[in-house]
């Protein structure tokens, strides 16, 4: 039977085909026109905020560090100012003034005017660590440095000065220069030392300058001419010393490290970080070895006025060895020491629970300080340390706060008589949010709130009380909907961003430890359902 009936229902669509096909001069215009206001569904956001997003959204990626487990930590760095030994702290070579005078006599007036002569040569000898007499200097290249040579004679010869540096070479060439020719009056020469090379293993510190004077024969000088000649010796920066440095402390002021991830926390509610560490690292160019002295240790809330010092509670950390690099390396050596509660009798704990805003350190550092050894450096050597305060996201929270923003278009709204705007949101956080949703012109300005002055609130994700992460699978849901009459619709004329914005914290009161990975996911999924204000109608051209 009912193959019968679906047979005569295919026959009859047939027919009625066939006969409409013959009917050429069918009435359209004759049809009714039909009037209708239709709903339309409208996909706004379907996306999702993962931790790792929002870091970047807010750009606050510089101070969190992701493992390859996808753990979180914030971190916070003071770099290379608060302890810096340079070049130019461990040593520093004096300037050395000297004179070469001379009158001439009778005798070698009558020998100039028959032949060239040669004035017997003086040396020069100077101590260059005479500022600093636990320095040995075996080996040094000049970076930048001269001889000034200011000259006041009283005749004109052609003869000159060689000015001979013993035991230097320049390019492997043994160093000297020659000044000349002399003439009445006063006149000067600079001498670069650049890229001179002063071996002084056969007599360490001391440098010889050989001024040797050669005169032509002629006329003058007559006896009584003076040869009147000032030199300064100049290396204000050394290239490259391999010696020894002696045995000294160095005691810097002390520095800070500013923690931001409290700001909002003193008025808005409570952090507590379950495993707070702190590193300081030693970054060591310079051929020396180093012990190293932690003297301060401090914690400051600049708006409470707490303070907690723990540089008692670290022990045997409070001290330590940083070696010297070889005299062949290409880089530093690196030595750092972590400071957690398991090595400071939970003092990190102590620490942090001020919520400070700086955290001071101050360190002491004494080179070769037990045995004498070869050391060395370059110009572009130092010695400088860095202090990290990592904070693992591993605790609980109140008012942890990430965001990001999607693109918002809805065309010809004045022709929109009312909107009614849906969220499924679903947290795949361990944490409750609140949740803000805004609309925001292209300069970010918020311009209406979809919840309005409400919050949408979301419950976490079910937490493993073993892992302290969300349980696999399972998560916080929430649906809303809001509605927009036209007047509201208005205010959206010149939205181009929807920025959603979640405050998160711990469940209990803030008391329930959870774990915070990048890849955990706040998921949105918003679309509109939209009225249109004008009628639709057919049969109408």
């Amino acid at each position: 039977m009912k193959i019968r009936l679906y047979k005569f229902l295919v026959l009859s669509f047939i027919f009625l085909l066939f006969f409409m096909s013959c009917k050429k001069d069918f009435e359209f215009n004759k049809i009714k026109p039909l009037t209708w206001r239709p709903d339309l569904a409208i996909p706004l956001v379907k996306d999702g905020i993962t931790f790792e997003m929002a870091l970047k959204e807010t750009g606050g990626e510089n101070n969190f560090y992701i493992d390859d487990a996808g753990d979180i930590s914030m971190l916070y760095y003071f770099r290379d100012n608060a302890f810096h030994i340079s070049p130019g702290d461990l040593l520093t070579i004096p300037s050395f003034p000297f004179s070469y005078n001379h009158q001439f006599t009778t005798e070698e007036q009558q020998i100039i005017s028959t032949q060239d002569m040669n004035i017997t040569p003086v040396d020069y000898v100077f101590n260059l660590a005479e500022n600093d007499p636990n320095v040995e200097i075996d080996k040094l290249l000049v970076k930048e440095g001269t001889v000034v040579v200011n000259m006041n004679n009283t005749f004109n010869n052609d003869g000159h000065f060689v000015i001979r540096f013993l035991n230097a070479t320049k390019n492997g060439i043994p160093f000297s220069h020659i000044t000349g020719p002399f003439i009445t009056g006063s006149s000067s020469d600079t001498i670069d030392l650049s890229n001179v090379l002063f071996d002084l293993l056969s007599s360490p510190n001391r440098i010889t300058v050989r001024v040797e004077c050669l005169l032509k024969k002629s006329d003058r000088p007559i006896a009584n001419d003076m040869i009147l000649d000032d030199f300064t010796l100049k290396i204000p920066k050394v290239g490259r010393f391999e010696g020894y440095l002696g045995q000294r402390t160095f005691n810097p002021n002390q520095a800070s490290v500013k923690v931001t991830v409290f700001n909002n926390a003193y008025t808005l509610g409570d952090v507590y970080f379950e495993d707070p560490k702190a590193s300081i690292t030693l970054v060591n160019s310079i051929g020396v070895p180093a012990r190293i002295t932690i003297r301060k240790l401090k914690a400051t809330n600049s708006v409470s006025g707490f303070s907690q010092d723990i540089t008692d509670k670290l022990g045997e950390n409070a001290v330590f060895s940083v070696p010297s690099p070889s005299i062949t390396a290409t880089e530093p050596v690196l030595k750092s020491v972590d400071y957690s509660n398991a090595n400071t009798g939970n003092s990190m704990d102590v620490l942090f629970n001020i919520k400070p805003d700086y955290v001071f350190y101050q360190i002491t550092a004494e080179i070769n300080p037990t045995k004498r050894g070869i050391n060395f450096f370059t110009d572009t050597s130092s010695m400088y340390a860095n202090l990290l305060v990592k904070l693992p996201l591993y605790g609980h929270f109140d008012h942890l706060t990430v965001q990001d923003t999607f693109a918002f278009s809805m065309n010809k709204q004045k022709e929109i008589e009312s909107a009614n705007f849906k969220t499924n949101i679903v947290n795949g956080f361990p944490l409750q949010a609140k949740m803000q949703v805004y609309f925001t012109d292209k300069t970010f300005h918020k311009i209406d709130s979809m919840a309005g002055n409400n919050c949408i609130m979301i419950k976490e994700a079910p937490v493993d009380p073993v892992t302290h992460l969300p349980q696999p699978g399972m998560f916080g849901e929430k649906d809303t909907s809001f509605f927009y009459d036209r007047q509201r619709m208005d205010n959206l004329v010149n939205a181009d961003y929807i920025l959603v914005r979640a405050v998160l914290n711990s469940s209990d009161e803030g008391s329930t430890n959870v774990k915070i990975k990048a890849t955990q996911t706040l998921k949105l999924n918003f679309s509109a359902e939209v009225k249109l204000k004008k009628n639709l109608e057919t049969g109408k051209k």
